[in-house]
């Protein structure tokens, strides 16, 4: 599988919103695709990263409050840069836009989509977050406490080192996650 990851020239996604740059973390795509092999390397899943560079500046912000809009899945802010920026083919496409206007690390809607956001300055690890945001658009993985399964975990309840779970330390998918894989 392979997943473009979609960045300004300067390795970040710009918007001239109120006539600046949008300060952005440093995404270093060798990190990102190792981790993405590594922790699907169970389910026989590889990942290829492309670097699809961006040269030329996106003014997404609408309502020029220099912040991506992600209070849905799609706003009028997000399509604008997956109109720009998109691939035209399967690749899924990540879009790494700091300064969300939520508090949250990405945004991947559930299978099928091929469009995801991951907001690095929010992330403990962008990395992580990718391989979390990919389960939900290329696989439709939910995140535990959202589901219930007859393998004893409960609707609610908490599986800290599943990759689909929020927080650190994050490192596994289980069976049943596995077998909606393939």
């Amino acid at each position: 599988m392979e997943v473009g990851i979609n960045v300004g020239l300067k390795g970040i996604c710009e918007t001239t919103a109120n006539n600046q740059d949008t300060p952005t973390t440093p995404i270093n795509f060798a990190i990102i695709e190792n981790k993405l092999k590594d922790l699907y390397k169970q389910g026989i899943i590889e990942w290829v990263v492309d670097p699809v560079i961006i040269t030329k500046t996106v003014n997404f912000d609408l309502d020029r409050d220099s912040q991506i809009d992600v209070s849905s899945w799609t706003t009028n802010e997000m399509k604008i840069i997956i109109d720009s920026c998109k691939t035209n083919d399967n690749r899924y496409n990540l879009f790494y836009v700091d300064n969300p206007n939520d508090r949250f690390s990405g945004f991947m809607d559930f299978s099928p989509n091929r469009f995801g956001f991951i907001h690095p300055s929010h992330a403990p690890s962008p990395e992580t977050t990718s391989a979390h945001e990919l389960g939900h658009g290329a696989f439709g993985l939910k995140h535990p406490f959202d589901e219930f399964h007859s393998n004893g975990f409960i609707k609610g309840g908490t599986d800290n080192l599943n990759i689909m779970n929020y927080g650190n330390g994050r490192s596994k998918f289980r069976k049943y996650q596995w077998e909606k894989m393939h």
